[in-house]
This record gives structure tokens, sequence and C-alpha cells, in this order.
């Protein structure tokens, strides 16, 4: 997998594919679903600033309806005690080499 650029969002898919996302406010609106685009402008306009990137990176994976869908499948599988095709994070080599707080160790 290639290493992620800087400042730009990520979305993974169930076969562990990395999707590039749009990162600017600008790219984000523009790739929404027309009906979503009012609300988002709301949104950004009343989120304070250091909450903003964790709302932008939010709204960056409603650009990919089929990716949302993918990720509610998974969380449904998941609260019917379907584990299947789950890594436990211990068992990610990138993962492992973080502390509780998710910084390296």
């Amino acid at each position: 997998m290639s290493e992620p650029a800087p400042g730009a969002f990520y979305a993974y898919t169930a076969d562990g594919g990395q999707v590039a996302l749009p990162s600017t406010v600008g790219g984000i609106r523009e790739a929404l679903p027309p009906a979503l685009v009012a609300e988002f402008d709301q949104v950004v306009e009343s989120t304070p600033a250091q909450d903003l990137f964790a709302e932008l990176a939010a709204w960056a994976v409603k650009t990919r309806p089929d990716l949302v869908a993918e990720q509610e499948e998974a969380f449904r599988r998941v609260e019917r005690g379907d584990f299947s095709g789950f890594t436990p994070a211990e068992d990610i080599p990138e993962l492992a080499l973080l502390d509780e707080e998710g910084t390296a160790a």
C-alpha cells in the first residue's frame, strides 16, 4: 500500500483497498450528492475551527455512497456477531507499534 499524501483523506474498502477522497471544501462540495450540498455548507460554516478537519473527513466519506453502504453493512454484520473478514488490531503490524493513545511506541 502506498504512503498516504499529507492532508489527504482516505477510506478503506472491505477488501483492504485504499480509496482517495476529496480533501478540500470545494472538492467535497462538488463530489457530494446534490441533496447534501446545502447541509454540508451549513455544517462547515458553523463548525469551530478545531473540529473542522474531523467534520470534513466525515463529509468526504459521504461523497462515496457505495463506501458508506459497505461500511454500514460491515457494522450490521458485527452487530449480528459475524466477525468474518475482520482482522484484530493486534494482528496488523502497523498498529502493533502504537500505544493506547495511538502514538508510536
